[in-house]
């Protein structure tokens, strides 16, 4: 449960040399993965769940995965069953 680019974030991204595997395969700049809320509290929303994953990982897609109240669809399949929204991705294991 921390910001993108957070101490946190930033330790496990270059001392451990793990990847925010959505920001990877979708090309998100940290600015724009900031501004991808998992969660939210009444009017607040924050960008803090993520997947870490080693950078050679084959992630296929995010195609699962929706912004907590995406602009335009408030009644996705997770609206309203928790304060945070899923991160669903495939993977390809070799």
């Amino acid at each position: 449960n921390s910001l993108p680019g957070s101490p946190v974030d930033a330790y496990l991204r270059d001392r451990g040399n793990l990847v925010d595997a959505l920001a990877q395969v979708e090309g998100m700049s940290l600015e724009r993965r900031r501004g991808w809320p998992t969660a939210g509290f009444m009017q607040a929303r924050m960008a803090i769940d993520r997947i870490y994953s080693s950078p050679g990982l084959g992630w296929l897609d995010f195609d699962g995965s929706v912004p907590f109240d995406p602009p335009g669809t408030p009644h996705h399949r997770f609206a309203g069953l928790s304060d945070h929204v899923p991160i669903v991705g495939r993977v390809r294991l070799d």
